[in-house]
């Protein structure tokens, strides 16, 4: 299995070619990914199989909003992206905001009031004020 072969692995050259079609469960498409995507050349293909799949298709939506990759083209429950020239994500780092995928997520106060008590009251205002410095906060 991937889930075994893939960590093991020790990459000697670089990747032209990716074909992710192994465990559709999830994490498995995101971890093939993981150990994959720092040795893919620039102008090289991933193909992601079986996008249909919620899990899979996970990993199809962060990779259409990541410049790293460029869609070129779906065929059928099969994507195809290029990898750009865009510089590799720190496969050992964080830099979450980054990732195109996440630039749009945004804090939205509890309307309900139901997140409210879960914070306690001598955090919440620098939570509120380390949440609204950075426009996590409207």
């Amino acid at each position: 299995p991937t889930q075994w072969t893939l960590p093991r692995h020790e990459f000697r050259e670089r990747l032209q070619l990716v074909f992710l079609d192994g465990p559709h469960g999830f994490p498995f498409s995101a971890l093939e990914y993981y150990y994959l995507y720092p040795h893919l050349d620039p102008g090289g293909l991933l193909v992601v199989d079986d996008i249909q799949i919620p899990a899979v298709n996970d990993l199809f939506r962060f990779l259409k909003a990541d410049d790293m990759f460029e869609l070129l083209d779906v065929v059928r429950s099969t994507a195809f992206l290029r990898r750009t020239d865009h510089p590799t994500f720190d496969p050992l780092g964080d830099g979450w905001d980054l990732q195109g995928y996440n630039r749009r997520i945004r804090f939205v106060p509890s309307r309900t009031g139901i997140v409210r008590p879960l914070i306690p009251e001598s955090l919440y205002t620098p939570v509120r004020a380390f949440l609204s410095a950075r426009g996590w906060w409207k």
